[in-house]
């Protein structure tokens, strides 16, 4: 737990982070909040892919701790931030041609405009961004995660101030709106990597572990390695996300009130699912800690008490649910007809938590374990060749419609969450059978 608390916080302030751009950029009008939207859709897709590819790092860094061969990480770290100053030249260069892609997606001539410049703006900070994560994925994986918490924390005082000031404009600064949140953005972006990057580079605690002491030369093996690890990660994370866009836009099909009653359910749902997302990242930096130290012991019972934190969080969560489904609608809306709509689909939620839990613990143990083709063909099975058409199947033909939409993701999310379970049970067997052996040889 002193590894998964911190880890919560820095899920649940990233979130929060877009809940207040959100609520400040609304301030200015829907146009302004369609065009974020809009735009944000974009940014998420790049931050996900390179995020998932990133993450391979975790297992790397974490296994080469629990031996104690810290001399590795550095170079690892050091490559890992190269191959994050390629993503953010990859996602500038998409937002540089928004306008274009806008258009190709049929978005609304009057929103496409101030999406452009959010993201010209957002485009200042792709580099900090992509570096924060590196930095803070290699502390996440020496069993320190409290100063990324720390700087996501200061990041959401920055953010809240730095919008104030180019959002509405303030100091003798000129009123951007929406291109001031994105500005805001960069720069709360900047100061958290920096923030990272001096403690890293101060800290008793990184002597040995320095990122900025050494060769920066580009090593192509470990960029390799990298790839070889995240890159299957990322896609699968990728298709996950994929997935779940296609399901809004199956329910936006059904009519405006049915998308809000989605939107809320899925917020709501997605607030909660980071307690359960900073459990599954802990444990997977815990087990490459374990892997490291070749005790598959102790790897099955991290793996186990993962799996039984985020049920016992989704049974609590579905227990809040079903005796309070009006009062957590009512923190969203106050429309009546609109409750009534949402009412059904927030009590199947409660089912969407468990499954989503359960999904992510054993994909991210699978990842600690450095197995990540195998959760990519996982995802391809549960969410687009069985998952999207048993949607479409109980939407449409069924008319079961939102709900049906709804309880096909449950169905997906189960799926994904028992097939990496099995793979999980048969790679630590195996393992643990191959070393029983060798021990017994000897």
């Amino acid at each position: 737990m002193h590894l998964a608390w911190p880890m919560v916080i820095s899920q649940l302030t990233g979130v929060a982070m877009g809940t207040i751009d959100t609520i400040m950029v609304g301030q200015l009008g829907t146009k302004e909040l369609a065009a974020m939207a809009m735009a944000n859709s974009l940014l998420y897709f790049c931050f996900v892919f390179a995020f998932g590819v990133l993450n391979a790092l975790s297992p790397l860094v974490s296994e080469r701790f629990g031996s104690r061969d810290l001399h590795q990480i550095p170079p690892l770290v050091r490559q890992g931030m190269r191959i994050a100053i390629l993503f953010s030249v990859f996602s500038i260069v998409l937002f540089f041609f928004s306008r274009t892609l806008f258009v190709w997606m049929h978005q609304q001539a009057d929103l496409i405009e101030l999406g452009h410049q959010y993201l010209q703006y957002i485009s200042i900070g792709m580099p900090a961004l992509f570096l924060f994560l590196t930095l803070r994925i290699f502390m996440e994986a020496v069993s320190d995660p409290k100063p990324s918490m720390y700087a996501t924390l200061i990041g959401i005082c920055l953010n809240i101030v730095f919008n104030q000031i180019f959002i509405y404009g303030y100091l003798g600064f000129p009123a951007m709106g929406v291109a001031g949140s994105g500005l805001a953005t960069s720069m709360v972006y900047i100061c958290m990597f920096l923030f990272l990057l001096v403690y890293i580079e101060t800290s008793k605690t990184y002597e040995s572990m320095r990122i900025l002491v050494g060769p920066f030369a580009t090593d192509w093996n470990r960029i390799k390695m990298i790839f070889q690890i995240g890159l299957p990660f990322g896609l699968s994370w990728t298709l996950e996300i994929a997935f779940f866009i296609y399901t809004c836009l199956m329910v936006g099909s059904l009519g405006h009130m049915q998308l809000a009653a989605h939107q809320i359910s899925i917020n709501f749902c997605a607030t909660v699912f980071m307690l359960c997302a900073g459990t599954a990242l802990a444990v997977s930096v815990q087990i490459g800690q374990d892997r490291g130290r070749g005790d598959w012991h102790l790897i099955r019972l991290h793996a186990w008490i993962g799996y039984l934190v985020v049920v016992a969080v989704g049974l609590l969560f579905m227990f809040v649910i079903f005796q309070f489904p009006e009062f957590i609608i009512g923190i969203y809306t106050k429309d009546i007809e609109l409750t009534k709509i949402t009412i059904p689909i927030v009590l199947i939620g409660a089912w969407f938590l468990i499954t989503d839990g359960a999904q992510s613990i054993g994909m991210n143990i699978l990842k600690g374990l450095k197995d990540t083709t195998t959760p990519l063909i996982n995802s391809l099975i549960a969410f687009w060749i069985i998952g999207a058409p048993l949607c479409y199947y109980l939407c449409f033909v069924q008319e079961m419609e939102e709900a049906g939409v709804w309880w096909g993701m449950v169905v997906s999310l189960c799926l994904a969450a028992v097939f990496h379970l099995i793979r999980f049970l048969w790679v630590t067997k195996n393992s643990h059978m191959k070393e029983y052996k060798k021990t017994q040889a000897t």
